[in-house]
């Protein structure tokens, strides 16, 4: 049977793949030509006075070096043939040791006795430890560079599974950055060259997620406009060279410069006029207002309604981007000086394992667990410990996250240590109402010195806790892909990780329902501010003998004035170093007596009962004076207290 005739696109096709160096290379040639044609007169000129200049140094250079170089004897001169040099040649040759050391010492010996140059040896700058030490440790900041949270992003050093981290930066704003920063000369390809194996460019970055939306709006905005106006594109010193001061001071940094702080005298470049109604395409994020969901658009305005737009987009995002660089500066800061009686818990959620089983039947795939993984890295001046909580259960707010927190505490805090808890800004998970009141109360349940709680900018709470997770979840999917173990929940994820160096803990669903129970009173709580990125708690502001309002108390009796207390009385009562007045609703008896008040906002010089009712419960110390029922000073709800 005849083969069937392919069709020329086919033949085509086939002679593109198997001439394919071919046809690039005259491509090559045809574009190498291309530009020839396509150059001035004055570029061409150019060019050869520059090819002229070249040409002339580097003959100024073969000049100097054959000056300098030493002339050879003149064999003729002492020996009338060739045949006459070559036979004493050998003479010498066979008189030689055989040893190449000795015949080595030899040959210089004679060398220094006929008084012959010698070459010069070849001196080499090595680098100081420190600094290759320094170079290494730039590149391992996590403002630097994102340690993956992916089970399948590791590299293997010396046979090790190491996770990979990605720059977030080009190689040469990195270069810039640590000469910036440390002062040492270091030249940029020895400075690519001192890169880790596990830190990956930022070209070979994959799909990444968990970007900051600030951050990504604002470059794709700055991007698009470079492409057609005199604005540069974004970089990690954008700030530094289109807002701040030229040369910029440390008060531009921290948003205190009189002259940049206002951002109303930045240096962006306005369009050209001709532009101003040309296109522009960029991407842009934003949530949907019907399904609540962040989207990503194409937009395409003008360069004038872009420029208006990154204006509008620029405040803010100085803001963000000072306190970015301040809360990663603070957080290095605090791990390089800690004290004795001090450690710093760095923790964050996971992804959650979800139970994958190997040749798994149809069935199987659709109804996996989930295991929720709570990578925690404690520092301590001695030393560092790694960790990961493990739990069934897959509800990441307050329950769960005070619970995982109290089990830490319980374990490394002792009485009187200062703790500092550092962590991403999730209003779900930590940045709540919820957590703030937590802080007081483990601050008390522990006897600590001090408990804060310090939160990094939104989307730039990264650290090595990322790649905790991805370890753990890449050594279980190993034994169960290797079918050397099965993993069908949480107890089971325990044991097949306990073969690593990696310490996990158990904490069960049921554990957390319970210790949580009591934890949280069913009332409104006062919501942090969004803009708050530190809740500082000390034990000595919680304890009555510092107040002001409570000196003059008998000692041991910091809750006398709550006892005199009944339901319907007004008091004064502390809330986090503020004070509020407010009406007793309840009182809880019991060995803590606890009273619920509900309290009164300040309005001008008045007092309006909120639109949320704020009613929680308050113990004895809390209680800072009594007060008379208040005045009614108008038809609208404010009221007036004659004693406060």
């Amino acid at each position: 049977m005849p083969r069937p005739k392919k069709s020329q696109a086919l033949n085509s096709k086939n002679y593109r793949i198997k001439h394919a160096g071919t046809l690039k290379e005259k491509e090559r040639l045809r574009s190498a030509r291309r530009r020839k044609q396509q150059k001035s007169e004055a570029t061409i000129k150019k060019e050869r006075e520059q090819g002229r200049l070249r040409y002339q140094a580097w003959c100024a250079r073969q000049k100097a070096a054959a000056d300098a170089a030493v002339p050879e004897p003149d064999a003729q001169d002492a020996y009338k043939t060739k045949q006459a040099t070559s036979r004493a040649l050998n003479k010498a040759r066979d008189a030689l040791p055989r040893t190449p050391s000795r015949r080595q010492t030899i040959l210089m010996r004679l060398v220094q006795e006929n008084s012959l140059p010698l070459p010069k040896p070849i001196v080499r700058c090595r680098l100081p430890d420190e600094v290759i030490m320094d170079v290494t440790n730039f590149f391992l900041r996590d403002d630097i560079s994102q340690c993956s949270p992916g089970r399948k992003e590791y590299v293997r050093v010396d046979n090790e599974p190491i996770q990979k981290r990605y720059l977030l930066m080009s190689l040469k704003e990195v270069h810039n950055l640590f000469s910036r920063e440390s002062g040492h000369i270091v030249s940029l390809s020895k400075f690519c060259e001192l890169r880790p194996k596990h830190v990956v460019p930022f070209g070979n970055t994959p799909v990444y997620s968990c970007c900051c939306l600030e951050h990504e709006n604002f470059k794709s905005v700055c991007n698009a406009l470079s492409q057609v106006t005199r604005l540069p594109a974004y970089s990690s010193d954008w700030l530094a060279t289109v807002v701040y001061c030229n040369p910029a001071t440390p008060r531009c940094a921290v948003g205190l410069c009189d002259v940049c702080s206002s951002s109303d005298s930045h240096r962006i470049p306005n369009p050209d006029p001709e532009v101003l109604e040309d296109g522009v395409t960029f991407r842009f994020w934003q949530r949907n207002e019907q399904s609540q969901r962040m989207e990503q658009d194409a937009r395409a305005v003008t360069v004038d309604t872009a420029h208006k737009l990154l204006l509008a987009l620029l405040p803010k995002f100085i803001v963000h981007e000072r306190t970015r660089v301040h809360q990663s500066a603070a957080y290095r800061d605090r791990k390089a000086a800690l004290a004795e009686d001090e450690q710093i818990f760095h923790f964050d959620f996971s992804e959650n394992y979800t139970c994958a089983h190997q040749d798994a039947t149809q069935q199987a795939y659709w109804c996996q667990n989930q295991v929720t993984i709570f990578t925690v890295a404690v520092y301590r001046k001695s030393c560092s410990i790694m960790l990961a909580l493990v739990s069934d259960s897959t509800d990441h707010t307050k329950s769960t996250v005070s619970v995982l927190l109290s089990y830490l505490l319980r374990r490394f805090a002792t009485p009187g240590q200062r703790v500092r808890f550092w962590s991403d800004g999730p209003a779900s998970q930590f940045k709540n109402k919820f957590m703030f009141h937590f802080t007081e109360l483990a601050c008390r349940e522990f006897e600590l010195a001090e408990l804060s709680w310090e939160f990094f900018a939104t989307s730039h709470g990264k650290g090595a806790i990322d790649g905790l997770g991805g370890t753990l979840k890449r050594f279980a999917w190993c034994e169960v892909r290797t079918r050397n173990a099965i993993v069908q929940d949480a107890e089971d994820f325990v044991r097949v990780v306990e073969k690593c160096d990696i310490d996990c803990h158990l904490i069960k669903k049921c554990d957390i329902q319970q210790e949580y129970a009591d934890r949280f009173q069913p009332a409104l709580l006062a919501a942090p501010e969004s803009t708050r990125h530190r809740a500082p708690v000390a034990a000595s502001s919680v304890t009555p003998s510092t107040r002001p309002e409570t000196q003059g108390l008998p000692p041991g009796q910091p809750g006398s004035i709550a006892m005199q207390l009944t339901v319907g009385c007004w008091a004064l009562v502390n809330y986090f170093g503020e004070s509020f007045p407010g009406q007793v609703e309840e009182i809880k008896s019991g060995p803590e007596m606890e009273w619920k008040v509900n309290v009164m906002v300040k309005s001008g010089g008045s007092f309006v009962w909120p639109r949320r009712k704020d009613s929680i419960y308050y113990a004895a110390e809390d209680i800072l004076t009594i007060l008379q029922p208040p005045v009614p000073t108008d038809s609208r709800g404010h009221f007036k207290f004659s004693d406060f």
